[in-house]
C-alpha cells in the first residue's frame, strides 16, 4: 500500500439554476439503482476510478460498503448506454441533513469526450436539488480528471475550502 498526496477542493452550490436539463442522447438512459449489487457497484467504481486513484470504496469491507450504498439516504444513479453502465453518480444526505453531497461521479473511459460528463453532472445536480437542500456539495482533487474542477465551476459550484490530504493507494 502506497500513499499519495493531493489537493482537495470542496465546492458548494447554494442556489438552484433555472436551466433546463438537456435531453439524453439516443440509446442512453439514467436509472436510479435501488439496493445495487455490491459486485456491480465495485466493478463500475473500479473501472471509472482506475485512472484517478479511486480506492476508498475498495479498501473497506463488503459489509462496510453495503452500509454506505444501501443507506436509505444514499441514491445511486447509473448512466446506461445500450444496456451497459457507462457512468454513475452517488448522492448522499446521511451526514448533512440540509446538504446533499455528490459523493462520486464519473464515466468509463469510452464515454469520456462525448459531452456525457457535463450531462451526468447536470442530472446529478437536478436530482440533488429535488431533495430541497440548502446547498449541494462536491469535492474534487488533483488526481481527478483535469476537466472536473472547471466543469463544476462552470455549472455554478464555488470553492469554499482547499486542503492537501493523503490517500492510500494499491501498489497493483
Amino acid at each position: 500500500m502506497a500513499t499519495i498526496k493531493t489537493l482537495v477542493t470542496s465546492l458548494e452550490m447554494c442556489q438552484q439554476s433555472a436551466d433546463l436539463l438537456p435531453l439524453l442522447p439516443q440509446n442512453v438512459e439514467l436509472k436510479l439503482i435501488a439496493n445495487i449489487d455490491i459486485s456491480d457497484y465495485k466493478a463500475l467504481y473500479a473501472e471509472i476510478g482506475q485512472n484517478y486513484c479511486w480506492t476508498s470504496r475498495l479498501l473497506i469491507t463488503d459489509d462496510e460498503l453495503l452500509k454506505i450504498i444501501h443507506n436509505p439516504n444514499v441514491q445511486i444513479y447509473q448512466l446506461i448506454e445500450n444496456d451497459r453502465p457507462i457512468g454513475f453518480f452517488e448522492l448522499s444526505q446521511k451526514n448533512m441533513p440540509r446538504s446533499v453531497e455528490i459523493s462520486f461521479i464519473g464515466l468509463v473511459d469510452s464515454a469520456i469526450g462525448r459531452g456525457l460528463g457535463r450531462l451526468l453532472a447536470q442530472y446529478a445536480i437536478a436530482h440533488a436539488w429535488a431533495a430541497k437542500p440548502n446547498r449541494i456539495i462536491i469535492q474534487t482533487c488533483t488526481l481527478d480528471h483535469k476537466r472536473a474542477l472547471p466543469l463544476y465551476q462552470k455549472l455554478g459550484f464555488k470553492a469554499y475550502n482547499r486542503h492537501v490530504t493523503e490517500f492510500k493507494i494499491s501498489n497493483d
